[in-house]
């Protein structure tokens, strides 16, 4: 999975509101009841932005490619801390335009 599929997942997983949860200290995925839960654990229904690329990535290519999928969301304003579900949609936004601009439509 290239980056920017890797990202167009992402945002995939959490295009729904109902699937995103406001990232708070070491909480980037939780279940059903909202206890925190690690992004690949099969228990997890909501991710915050960044939980949803490890949750993805981890799913591929592993923690390699969600290093690299991570830095191109953090070239878009600094770490991942989105307060609410269009901020998270709207980082994604952002690292897919730029990234593909950058490496062309199959995003490598």
């Amino acid at each position: 999975m290239t980056t920017v599929e890797t990202l167009r997942a992402a945002r995939d997983l959490i295009a729904d509101p109902a699937r995103w949860v406001r990232p708070e200290w070491m909480k980037a995925a939780c279940d059903p009841s909202g206890r925190r839960r690690d992004p690949q654990d099969a228990r997890a229904v909501r991710w915050s932005a960044a939980g949803a690329i490890r949750h993805v990535a981890w799913a591929g290519d592993g923690e390699q490619r969600a290093g690299v999928v991570l830095r191109a969301m953090w070239g878009h304003g600094g770490p991942i801390f989105e307060d609410c579900h269009s901020e998270a949609i709207e980082l994604y936004d952002r690292a897919i335009r730029s990234w593909t601009a950058r490496h062309g439509r199959s995003g490598a």
